[in-house]
Order: structure tokens, then sequence, then C-alpha cells
């Protein structure tokens, strides 16, 4: 199986986006625990890429990481828009997309 993997650069990068933009850019109660939470399954998603963590290797399992990420990216687009440079939102769609 020839998957994309994350880089070390790439996963530091969401890791500071999170760090810089969410725990301390947003000054609003809700948005800011929304995006938390957003971020924190974004987080999860990237270490399990990026070990190659896998329960099975049903694609469509909900415990799939690629299957998670396309799902968080399609149900809170709104959010990562927001938050993430439009390069870090393609290294997320070209991992869903080289990992199918």
């Amino acid at each position: 199986m020839n998957n994309k993997c994350l880089t070390d650069k790439e996963f530091l990068e969401f890791a500071r986006i999170y760090e810089s933009s969410i725990c301390c850019g947003i000054t609003e109660q809700e948005g800011q625990t929304n995006a938390r939470l957003i971020f924190a399954d974004l987080m999860a998603i990237l270490i399990k890429i990026k070990t190659n963590f896998r329960c099975c290797e049903n694609k469509e399992c909900p415990a799939n990481p690629i299957r998670q990420l396309r799902l968080l990216l399609n149900n809170s687009s709104d959010v990562l828009h927001k938050h993430l440079y439009p390069k870090n939102i393609e290294i997320l769609q070209t991992l869903i997309n080289e990992n199918k």
C-alpha cells in the first residue's frame, strides 16, 4: 500500500496552528470551544495517520482515520477553512485522495 504520509514538518504546522490560532487567537468562548474540539479531533486523526494506526483494513470502518478525516473536513469545513491556510487544506485533501 503506497499511502501518502504526513511529514513531521506538516504535522508540526498543524500543531502550531492549533496553539497560535485556536488557543490564543479566538476570544469568544463558544467559538474557541467549538474550534478546540474540532482541532482536537483533527490532531487525533493526524496522529493515527502519522503512525499508520488502523484497527482494521476496512476503509469505511468508523475508526478508519482517513474516513474520519474526510467526515471532519466535510462536516467542519467552515471552521477548518477559517483557521487553516489553503496549503494545509490541500495537505488534508491529498491525504484523503491518496489513501482511498
